[in-house]
C-alpha cells in the first residue's frame, strides 16, 4: 500500500477479483445493474461521507486557529494577535465559510434521510465542502503563520488532509462537469 501525504489513517487499496462465482441469492439487484446501483446508492453515500470529512477538517482548522489567535502574545509588547483587525476579519471569514459548508451538508443529509435525492445538490455539497476546507487551510496559514506549518502543531496535519477531498473521486472538476451535463440534458455517466 502506498504511503499517503494526508489522511494517513485511511487504509484503502484496490481490490481485484478474478474468476469469482457468486450465488444468485447473494446478488444485490439484478445481474448487470451494478453500475446503476453504485450510482444511485453508493455514490450518494460516498459523496456525503467525503463532504462530512472535509467539513470536519474545516471545523478543526477553524477551532485550532481561534485558540492559537486568542493565546498568541508578542513578547516585545505583550500585544495579543487577536487584537489586530485584519486577524479578526480573517477569523470571521473562516467562521462564515465553515458554517456555510456545514449547513449545506446538514441540509443534504436531512434530504437523503427523507428519501429525497437531488443529484445536483449532492454533487454541489462535495464541491462546497472541498472549496471551504481549502480556503480555511489557506486562511489558517495567514493567521497562524509558522505555527500552522510546524509538525508539532495539529494544524499541519489538518492542512495536509484538507487536500484529500480534491483527489478522492469524483474530483470537484469532474463533479462540475457532471452538474453542467445534468443541467444541459447531456447524457452523463460517472
Amino acid at each position: 500500500m502506498p504511503k499517503l501525504m494526508g489522511l494517513r489513517g485511511n487504509n484503502s487499496a484496490p481490490i481485484e477479483m478474478k474468476d469469482c462465482r457468486i450465488e444468485s441469492k447473494a446478488l444485490i439487484g439484478n445481474e448487470g445493474d451494478g453500475f446503476k446501483i453504485s450510482r444511485e446508492k453508493l455514490l450518494p453515500m460516498g459523496q456525503l461521507g467525503i463532504s462530512a470529512l472535509q467539513v470536519g477538517i474545516a471545523k478543526a482548522i477553524y477551532r485550532e486557529s481561534v485558540e492559537y489567535v486568542k493565546n498568541r502574545f508578542y513578547s516585545h509588547n505583550e500585544k495579543n494577535l487577536a487584537s489586530f483587525q485584519s486577524i479578526q476579519q480573517i477569523i470571521a471569514e473562516m467562521k462564515i465559510e465553515c458554517d456555510r459548508a456545514e449547513r449545506s451538508l446538514e441540509y443534504m443529509a436531512c434530504q437523503m434521510e427523507k428519501g429525497k435525492l437531488d443529484m445536483i445538490t449532492l454533487l454541489e455539497i462535495k464541491i462546497i465542502a472541498c472549496e471551504a476546507v481549502l480556503k480555511l487551510a489557506n486562511l489558517c496559514l495567514k493567521v497562524c503563520g509558522g505555527h500552522a506549518y510546524s509538525a508539532r502543531s495539529p494544524l499541519e496535519r489538518y492542512i495536509r488532509d484538507s487536500k484529500a477531498g480534491t483527489v478522492l473521486g469524483p474530483t470537484p472538476e469532474l463533479l462540475k462537469e457532471l452538474i453542467g451535463k445534468i443541467i444541459l440534458d447531456i447524457p452523463a455517466s460517472i
